[in-house]
């Protein structure tokens, strides 16, 4: 996910943490309404049971854990209980198969007394094709989930232009009929002609990285009474729309965030290239991680990608200084990483969250001007492998103490104070010039200024 639970993980048949799943096919021999399980063992006398096998037409379906050599089949009397006192036939002691080996055909019941013969061979249900749309099958809650052609990369190799999932599918194979209920892990990665998905009120589920690399999709959209996601001019939502889930790819030109949304989800935008600007109202108080990266159309400031007022990264790793434009709210994650020559860095009063890594490995920061009045609470690595106790930090005057004893921000020295009126003197500097010497000098339009303020002569 990275971001939600494989099928299996997601979807538990049994118990048991490390199993892989095994397939019967008895043939005639599940008349007289027989039930199957598993036996299965170790040689250092360590054992169990399975519970029932659950049927699928003709095919019974279990799991065993993958810490068991060896594995009997056993046909047992209906009317009693998973023990060999209920067993009315059984396999002969087979060896617990991998998953290219998974099911057991029975060719016939031995003599009397005797286990029956069978071979070993493959069959698979937890992914099959139905009109355009590929799914896995969960038997005993009769729910699909919507899955890539190739389970690898490239997970798509056929054209799909329009994805029309389906509140229910019925599978041929059993005729029964299944609810779509989740889109799985890179169900449509990489799927480059596909231009539309629709999501019926069926779908509660939807992992991570479903849509990426869909460079063509322009719109998702979702049916009214689904009671988890709903969608906008396209673009996908929560269903009260207080969370912004994905922005397609293949839209572009402005986009303007709803009022209603208060956080845009982790890589909700991330590599829509044809973005080329944004509106972030008020109301979104959170931004998801990587929501922006690679949004390279984005408005270029002072070196920087901005997605309004939101602070991406910066156009390359080799500038020297940066002031961040004023008004400016958040500092995204990694947005200043790998800035190695970067001496200064100015942060206007305006910006309220500084992300994970922000100015990681900016190894030469010497000094860092921020104009907060109360100290953004920052992790750990904001300023990774920077010897904060060597590097000066200017804040405002009356907040000398707070910074002293904020988290991360107490490690600077020394802390100097400055006035918060010089902010509307140097914060839009364009190109600025720090230089630490024994103070700090500003130029600015062919004149030079101390960080209070005071121009020298």
């Amino acid at each position: 996910m990275k971001r939600y639970l494989s099928f299996l993980a997601a979807i538990v048949w049994t118990a048991a943490l490390n199993a892989h799943t095994l397939y019967l096919i008895p043939g005639v021999w599940n008349e007289h309404d027989a039930k199957f399980a598993m036996y299965y063992f170790n040689s250092d006398g360590t054992n169990g049971w399975s519970s029932y096998m659950v049927s699928i037409g003709n095919v019974y379906v279990g799991e065993i854990q993958d810490n068991y050599e060896n594995v009997i089949f056993v046909r047992l009397n209906p009317s009693g209980g998973i023990n060999w006192e209920s067993k009315w036939n059984q396999t002969a002691d087979l060896y617990n198969p991998n998953a290219n080996m998974n099911c057991y055909t029975i060719t016939g019941w031995g003599e009397e007394g005797q286990p029956s013969p069978g071979e070993w061979s493959y069959v698979s249900i937890e992914k099959i094709r139905i009109g355009d749309l590929y799914y896995k099958l969960n038997p005993l809650t009769k729910t699909a989930e919507v899955t890539s052609e190739n389970d690898d990369w490239p997970y798509w190799s056929s054209t799909l232009t329009n994805a029309v999932i389906p509140a229910k599918v019925t599978y041929y194979f059993d005729d029964e009929t299944y609810n779509v209920t989740t889109i799985g892990m890179y169900a449509f990665y990489g799927c480059k002609g596909l231009k539309t998905v629709s999501i019926p009120n069926s779908v509660t589920q939807l992992a991570g990285e479903a849509f990426e690399q869909c460079t063509w999709l322009t719109s998702i959209d979702v049916a009214s009474d689904n009671p988890i996601f709903s969608s906008a001019n396209g673009v996908l939502f929560n269903k009260g729309k207080s969370t912004l889930l994905f922005y397609p790819r293949g839209k572009s030109g402005h986009y303007t965030v709803p009022n209603s949304v208060t956080y845009i989800g982790e890589h909700a935008f991330e590599e829509s290239l044809g973005l080329t600007s944004i509106t972030i109202p008020n109301s979104v108080n959170g931004i998801g991680y990587n929501a922006f990266k690679g949004c390279y159309s984005l408005p270029i400031y002072n070196e920087c990608f901005y997605a309004d007022t939101y602070l991406v990264e910066v156009t390359n790793t080799d500038l020297t200084e940066c002031s961040i434009k004023k008004g400016t709210r958040w500092i995204g994650n990694d947005a200043f990483a790998d800035c190695q020559f970067m001496t200064s860095v100015i942060i206007p009063k305006s910006v309220f969250s500084i992300g994970a890594r922000a100015f990681d490995r900016c190894f030469k920061l010497h000094s860092v001007t921020n104009f907060a009045v109360s100290p953004q609470p920052i992790l750990e690595n904001v300023f990774w492998a920077l010897d904060k106790s060597k590097c000066t930090l200017y804040v405002p005057t009356e907040s000398i103490n707070a910074y002293k004893t904020a988290d991360q921000w107490k490690d600077f020295m020394p802390i100097i104070g400055i006035e918060t009126g010089v902010e509307s003197q140097i914060s839009h500097i364009h190109p600025q010039k720090l230089i630490r010497n024994d103070n700090i000098i500003i130029l600015r339009n062919g004149k030079t200024y101390t960080i209070q303020g005071l121009q020298l002569q």
